[in-house]
């Protein structure tokens, strides 16, 4: 019996439109944007409940950490489940499993955003770090914001604390001098600042004599670790279109046919000149 998938998802950005189609790796996804009051939902259709549901929870994950990167939204997926349905198609699936929204309403960044062009996630350091950098950027606390920023430059084979002061020296990554004015880095180096005095200090609450420790409830601490977030986000966006190369973009088209257009699917631009292609989805004003 067909099995209707839920993926709950919070996004802080609004969409132009209520609902979208598309296939992303393989996948046919609806996308379903609730009222304010609840969250968004991806719904997929599986022939059965027969355990494939972590695969596709996970290709949802990476789907809508792209849409999170090439919108610049806060997105917290919070859960998936599903329920047997007997002839259900995409077309007529609804939702039908409702959660209450997380992200403050002082953080929704907007309306008509679209979900038309998303970064290329072509390998699994890619798809890792966009992951983290997704957890990062939507969680207030800046101390698990930091945590997570810090392993977006540790997916790689080079010490994060290394490559940090590696580029910095060499003046390929920039650090906003308000921002690196402010940082109590002492006689240590950025790197080594970013690794002992945050990273250690919030992974080893009790340290030795002489090293920095975490006083979670310290204001002094808390502006500084603030500060040391925001330095972390501009470093780990650095990391992920440089170093790890995220330069590449998926278009959500429809194949031309002689009788109607094609579903949805995300395609690469040497895949768009293979056929004849148009845009899946003319961009307009929000209902909302």
């Amino acid at each position: 019996m067909p099995y209707l998938m839920h993926i709950a998802f919070d996004n802080s950005n609004r969409l132009d439109r209520y609902v979208y189609y598309f296939k992303y790796k393989g996948i046919k996804f609806k996308l379903i944007q609730n009222i304010q009051k609840y969250k968004d939902v991806l719904l997929t259709i599986l022939s059965e409940s027969n355990g494939q549901e972590g695969k596709i929870y996970k290709i949802a994950c990476e789907y809508l950490s792209a849409l999170s990167w090439q919108n610049g939204a806060m997105v917290i997926i919070t859960c998936s489940g599903g329920a047997s349905r007997r002839e259900i198609t995409l077309r007529k699936a609804k939702c039908s499993m409702f959660d209450f929204r997380e992200i403050p309403r002082g953080y929704h960044s907007g309306r008509d955003y679209s979900i038309l062009m998303i970064p290329k996630i072509e390998n699994d350091r890619q798809g890792k770090a966009l992951a983290l950098f997704r957890y990062a950027f939507a969680n207030l606390n800046p101390y698990f914001s930091f945590l997570f920023y810090w392993h977006v430059v540790g997916v790689g084979e080079k010490k994060p604390s290394e490559w940090i002061d590696d580029h910095f020296s060499k003046g390929k990554l920039h650090i906003p001098k308000q921002d690196l004015s402010r940082l109590p880095v002492g006689n240590l180096s950025v790197g080594n600042y970013m690794y002992d005095d945050c990273r250690n200090a919030i992974a080893h609450i009790t340290r030795l004599a002489g090293r920095k420790r975490l006083e979670v409830d310290d204001l002094d601490d808390q502006e500084r670790f603030y500060i040391s977030a925001r330095v972390m986000e501009g470093i780990a966006r650095f990391y992920i279109k440089h170093e790890l190369g995220l330069d590449r973009r998926l278009y959500l088209v429809r194949k031309v046919r002689k009788s109607s257009r094609g579903f949805p699917q995300y395609l690469a631009e040497d895949d768009l000149r293979k056929g004849s292609y148009v845009v899946a989805y003319e961009k307009k004003s929000s209902a909302w």
